[in-house]
């Protein structure tokens, strides 16, 4: 049995000034039970040195850009870890997102951890809950700064165990955008009694 807890699969295209912001905010809190795993499309650029230097495992695929299914997929069977964290190249982690993970895995360990997306009516609370942790308001509130880089609005992802998600096929690779796919595959995992929970915001769009 693996001893690795959980793994970061990062569906990544092009902009690799995005994808180093990512790996960055994964790496200051990572740790040794942990793994990143950086997938890439087919009209990609190439970001092997990149990700290596941040200790990450690189695939190239052959999917389309936009296929966010397919990468997805490539990179939770490549993984080891018992829970996936299934996200973008383009949204950055609070600093203490994997401690707030790693509470809610424990507590709620056959769930799939969907993270909040932030709107017009949470953007005082969002205020309140993280000024002192490096984010700030910034231009009416849709647009937050987190220390170096400037970000559009709080971003998604999806923790599931690794077992599930595979159990239950993956992403359907029919679905090229976020929506549809996620939608079938909330279906299926609602479907297979597999409850979801909304947890706190803890990534953000740059």
């Amino acid at each position: 049995m693996s001893d690795i807890k959980l793994s970061f699969i990062i569906n990544a295209y092009s902009r690799p000034e995005y994808l180093k912001n990512t790996l960055e905010t994964i790496k200051r809190q990572i740790r040794e039970d942990m793994e990143i795993i950086v997938v890439v499309d087919k009209t990609g650029q190439n970001m092997k040195g990149l990700a290596e230097s941040y200790g990450a495992s690189y695939y190239e695929t052959i999917y389309r850009s936009g296929d966010i299914g397919g990468p997805q997929n490539v990179g939770a069977k490549m993984a080891r870890g018992e829970w996936l964290f299934l996200t973008d190249q383009d949204c950055i982690l609070r600093h203490d997102a994997v401690e707030i993970v790693l509470r809610h895995i424990k507590t709620k360990p056959y769930a799939r951890l969907i993270v909040e997306w932030i709107n017009d009516s949470r953007i005082g609370y969002m205020d309140e809950e993280y000024k002192l942790n490096g984010f700030y308001e910034q231009n009416s509130g849709r647009r937050i700064k987190y220390g170096y880089e400037n970000l559009r609005n709080w971003g998604n992802a999806q923790i599931i165990k690794r077992d599930f998600f595979l159990g239950l096929g993956g992403f359907d690779e029919r679905f090229r955008g976020y929506s549809e796919a996620e939608r079938d595959f909330a279906t299926r995992t609602e479907l297979a009694g597999i409850n979801s929970f909304y947890i706190e915001m803890i990534l953000a769009h740059q």
